[in-house]
């Protein structure tokens, strides 16, 4: 028996090596693929809905991409983070449908992000197979919404990005606008109050371009109820007010120290009403059209009262025969 090994045991014995090493590697590649798949049959949902897919997860939408290109990559940080959920290759659904991000139990849970067919493209947090948490979707025409999710609706606070410059800001429940928020156009005006079911409904505060403000109530988006207007110029009134108008009973004061204390039908002065000028002189009377028409009395700076009936603004002179 040889006691050593000839150079050509020694090839022999090394390429032996090389087939127990390669047939180890093989071996752990085989397992890590075999782990890969049994994984994504625990994560993936059935093939009866969807597929993995090598599609480019990228919208072709022209207002998507802008908006995509304003806003710039997607914040995840704020997003959840789910220590079971497993990041998984995309799966392309049956609808069209593209996701890519995070799975547990075979639903979409954690981070992802999903491509609809018509461009849309939602980002963020999810939570059995619906956006839940913190996220943002970008839909065809280009709105965009940053904030939080529940049950693929938009609820708590959030900023919604219109195409055409408006932006509100506040509080969703059930995909709407619901409680406090702020909306900004982009000639400047601005709402601030409350919002019921994406209608403005309640108290709020709107500012003009020019610099006008209306603070009170409001229904249905329109200035409804008690409310008070101060515009530019230096005028006021503060009363009742009826679809966006002058409407019962109110106080308009000009910037001057005139002022008229009475009824309001439709902007005009209505019904009975006090001109009061700042010099002292006093009109109570019927009104109608915005002038005293009627019977009416009229109070000169001396205190002298003089009864008598007016038609549209003019004191009628009773002539005797």
């Amino acid at each position: 028996m040889r006691n050593s090994l000839n150079s050509r045991d020694s090839i022999v014995l090394l390429k032996y090596s090389h087939f127990l090493e390669d047939n180890k590697l093989e071996n752990k590649q085989f397992k890590l693929q075999r782990r890969v798949h049994e994984l994504e049959q625990e994560l993936y949902p059935s093939t009866d809905i969807g597929k993995r897919t090598n599609k480019k997860f990228e919208s072709e939408n022209p207002f998507v991409r802008k908006s995509l290109d304003n806003f710039g990559p997607f914040n995840f940080d704020q997003c959840n983070q789910i220590a079971e959920a497993q990041y998984l290759p995309p799966i392309e659904f049956n609808n069209g449908i593209i996701y890519q991000g995070q799975w547990l139990n075979k639903k979409r849970w954690g981070r992802g992000q999903q491509l609809f067919p018509d461009g849309t493209v939602y980002e963020g947090s999810w939570k059995n197979d619906m956006a839940e948490g913190y996220g943002r979707l970008i839909t065809p025409e280009g709105n965009t919404y940053i904030g939080f999710w529940k049950e693929n609706e938009k609820e708590g606070k959030g900023t919604l990005y219109y195409e055409n410059g408006v932006i509100f800001e506040g509080e969703f429940l059930k995909d709407q606008e619901n409680g406090y928020g702020i909306e900004k156009w982009p000639d400047q005006s601005m709402f601030q109050g409350n919002y019921i079911n994406g209608i403005k409904q309640g108290l709020g505060k709107y500012k003009w371009t020019d610099g006008s403000i209306y603070d009170g109530n409001f229904q249905n988006n329109q200035i409804n109820g008690k409310g008070k207007q101060i515009w530019s110029d230096g005028r006021q009134y503060e009363g009742d007010w009826v679809l966006n108008k002058m409407h019962g009973i109110g106080t308009f004061i000009w910037p001057d120290g005139k002022k008229y204390i009475g009824n309001y039908r439709e902007d005009l002065k209505e019904g009975y009403g006090e001109f009061i000028w700042p010099d002292g002189r006093i009109y109570k009377g019927e009104w109608y059209n915005g002038n005293p028409h009627g019977k009416g009395v009229f109070i000169d700076k001396t205190g002298k009262q003089e009864k008598g009936d007016w038609e549209h603004g003019k004191k009628i002179i009773k002539v005797e025969a």
